[in-house]
């Protein structure tokens, strides 16, 4: 795991020595970006123009960039305009130019490889180069490749970091469940599991969990491990096309074939399908009597596509066949089958190692569900894109999570109850040691109070300022005091507080008999007035620092207007409709990134959230045009577009967007009320305040009465004395009344 990886290096130098063993260097080179900004720099062009010219390059580096993009074929579209400047009349820009292209590819910096260690049977330096890392640890001047070519031993140790989520949940379930796992003696046939990955739910699992992926899983309904490793092989570029067949024939919709009979114990397990490099060492065994030595020899000049040597080796093939009474004209087709296969064919050991890995994780996901999520965002908190999409996935399982809380909270994400309590260090802005201080002091003395209380017992150099605002916008203190814009206005305060107390408490400790007013403790300062954050403001600042919206949603003011104009959620609820399907979606409109196109019209890349999920829409330039004001970040609208599947996850090309706030004043609404007269609930007076709140509140709006009683049934009526304006005040005022199920919007058919 990737927390043991230093275990194991120390433990080889320890056994080897420590001149002995060394990590490996590696070197960043100078790409064209950087190369532009560094020599623009260093010549005094002026910033804004550096920064014009490396936006005319691509955002993805690669390998001789230069000379791809002054090729015209290749960059149609900006070739001409870079290749004038290498003739530019500002002789600055002409010489940042031609000197950048000479130091595109040139070490910038060095770095240290993130698995390679070499074990030399001397001291390293005696064999190459050494020199000191940042962390003064010895590492090779060579590469890994070089350092190989001088003879010398290099281990990869891979710190994966599966195996600590999978040590994680482990120690989650002891904890909650009183039962230890050791991961070798769980069983890899559990229903569950094989259930979880039929639903495709491998959101946070090992390998499995892919949109692309999970829609195969979806459609195998795997039963066993070998569907698993299968799998793992299949879904990459070359041998992916394979997969609709290997579904297929699982499930008897397709006849399963083999080039000849011998081979069928060979392919039986993967449906006819060569998928593994040791099938392709097997057939050649099995049909032309290879040794295994031999077969891999094959094996390996298949994959690299050796002709002469594969020239030579159909040859041997073939008359080897001839022996064993195979028709030359099925050899020859077996021998290209096994050619073509080779050029993707993947090592079956290495997908058997990560399948039963990636299984494990399915199966405390299946069986664990709550310990095995928290587990999995404990060890993403450095990404809090990451821990926003498994929060999302917990909430799509059921689970919940509950915002930070400096009383109940710890560090890491745990399970209390079948919840998941959120880890505090993963709030942006706050420190591990904060967390361990502010923990320890709860389990020492208590839960905190009040704000000042607990500046007076955290030790503020430790929980400074911008801890106390990370933790305060972030929810964590919601427990003491409701109002946010409060607590944070009032840090000074606290921190002038905490200070104060903790001198305080020094000085009488240092003193033997405390000072004359040591019994006198300072009374707290009272909270700052001021007015409270807006519902809005509150969720942004929150999901800034969390990554997710937790404490609320700002759609939920909407819940009506979404459930009476919107077709669709986002997110998963699109995955499985039709290429073109219309659709009608509100949601928070998270990122905006603006391009142009071909033409040079501008267009826009948005993302859009609601709670179930989130979802890339495409506003192309006539529509971008209509509603650019529009399309900011942080703006609730719906969406009208349609469904585009073709990447594999669906996105909404759209044809409009309305504001939310406008979509009752722009659509014919109704109000419909329903009566229940056996409840016996609504007095004279509670229909005399119907009425006057619909008096109040006119408008364009027709009013629909359901009216329900034991002996006439359920009668409609139209209520023609009011028309209304179907206002949130007013559907609030009438839910206070009649109660929340009996008041709804409805569109009109008018």
């Amino acid at each position: 795991d990737d927390h043991g990886r230093q275990e194991v290096i120390d433990y080889v130098v320890e056994k080897y020595g420590r001149q002995n063993v060394a990590q490996i260097v590696t070197y960043g080179t100078m790409k064209a970006k950087t190369a532009i900004r560094d020599v623009g720099r260093v010549l005094g062009v002026p910033l804004q123009e550096v920064n014009r010219i490396a936006k005319l390059f691509p955002e993805r580096p690669g390998l001789d960039t230069f000379s791809k993009v002054l090729d015209p074929e290749k960059n149609p579209d900006t070739a001409e305009e870079l290749k004038s400047l290498f003739d530019s009349p500002d002789l600055m820009v002409q010489r940042m130019m031609g000197y950048a292209k000479t130091l595109e590819g040139c070490p910038r910096q060095t770095g240290i490889h993130a698995a390679g260690v070499i074990i030399a049977p001397g001291e390293v330096s005696e064999y190459v180069p050494v020199a000191l890392s940042k962390e003064k640890d010895v590492i090779t001047q060579y590469d890994g490749p070089s350092a190989e070519m001088c003879g010398l031993l290099k281990m990869d140790f891979l710190g994966l970091r599966t195996l600590s989520i999978l040590k994680t949940a482990i120690s989650y379930v002891k904890e909650n469940h009183g039962k230890e796992y050791d991961l070798d003696e769980i069983p890899l046939d559990d229903e569950k599991t094989f259930e979880l990955y039929q639903r495709g739910d491998t959101v946070g699992t090992f390998q499995f969990e892919s949109d692309g992926m999970r829609k195969y899983l979806k459609e195998l309904k795997p039963t066993s491990i070998d569907d698993l490793i299968a799998m793992n092989a299949l879904y990459r570029p070359g041998p992916m096309q394979f997969i609709p067949q290997y579904i297929d024939c699982k499930h008897g919709r397709t006849e399963v074939t083999y080039p000849h009979p011998m081979l069928e114990e060979i392919l039986k397990p993967t449906f006819g399908i060569m998928v593994y490099q040791e099938q392709i060492m097997q057939v050649a065994q099995k049909m032309a009597n290879y040794s295994l030595g031999e077969a891999d020899i094959l094996r390996r000049a298949m994959g690299k596509k050796k002709v002469e040597v594969m020239d030579e080796q159909k040859k041997i093939f073939i008359s080897r066949a001839l022996e064993n009474n195979v028709d030359k004209n099925i050899a020859d087709e077996v021998f290209d089958k096994m050619a073509f296969f080779a050029g993707y064919g993947f090592n079956k050991s290495h997908s058997a190692a990560y399948s039963v890995v990636a299984y494990q994780t399915a199966y405390f996901k299946a069986n664990y569900t709550a310990e095995y999520m928290a587990a999995v965002l404990t060890h993403n908190m450095g990404d809090i894109k990451k821990v926003s999409q498994f929060i999302e996935e917990c909430q799509h399982l059921g689970i919940p999570v509950d915002p930070p809380n400096v009383n109940t909270g710890a560090g890491n994400f745990v399970v209390v109850n079948e919840r998941i309590q959120y880890g505090m260090s993963a709030i942006k802005g706050v420190g591990g040691n904060a967390v361990a201080a502010l923990v320890e002091e709860r389990e020492e003395n208590g839960t905190f109070n009040s704000l000042f209380d607990f500046t007076g017992r955290v030790d503020t150099r430790t929980c400074g300022k911008k801890t106390l605002e990370s933790l305060i916008m972030a929810g964590a203190f919601d427990s003491i005091h409701s109002n946010r814009a409060v607590l944070f206005e009032s840090i000074e305060d606290a921190i002038q507080y905490g200070n104060r107390k903790q001198q305080d408490s020094m000085l009488n400790q240092a003193s033997l008999f405390g000072g004359p007013d040591s019994d006198m403790a300072e009374a707290e300062p009272k909270l700052r007035e001021v007015t409270a954050w807006s519902n809005m403001e509150r969720l942004k600042k929150e999901r800034e620092l969390i990554g997710f919206y937790l404490s609320g949603h700002p759609l939920d003011k909407f819940r009506d207007d979404i459930r009476l104009f919107c077709s669709h959620s986002l997110g998963d609820s699109l995955a499985g409709l039709a290429e073109r399907t219309s659709v009608i979606c509100a949601g928070i409109i998270t990122s905006v990134k603006q391009v142009r196109d071909k033409k040079g019209r501008p267009f826009a890349f948005l993302t859009l959230e609601d709670d179930k999920g989130s979802t890339e829409a495409i506003a192309f330039s006539d529509v971008f045009d209509r509603h650019m004001n529009l399309l900011q970040v942080d703006n609730i609208v719906v969406i009208d577009g349609s469904v585009d599947s073709r990447s594999g996850e669906p996105k909404i090309i759209a044809k409009s967007f309305e504001r939310i706030e406008n979509m009752r004043d722009k659509n014919q609404t109704n109000i419909r009320l329903r009566l229940r007269l056996e409840t016996n609930t609504l007095e004279n007076d509670h229909l005399l305040d119907l009425a006057s709140i619909l008096e109040r509140h006119r408008g364009a709006s027709h009013v629909v009465l359901d009216v329900i009683s034991p002996e006439a049934g359920e009668i409609k009526m139209n209520v023609r004395k009011y028309v209304v304006d179907p206002s949130d005040e007013l559907v609030r005022n009438l839910r206070s009344i009649i109660g929340p199920e009996n008041v709804y919007l409805e569109r009109s058919s008018v």
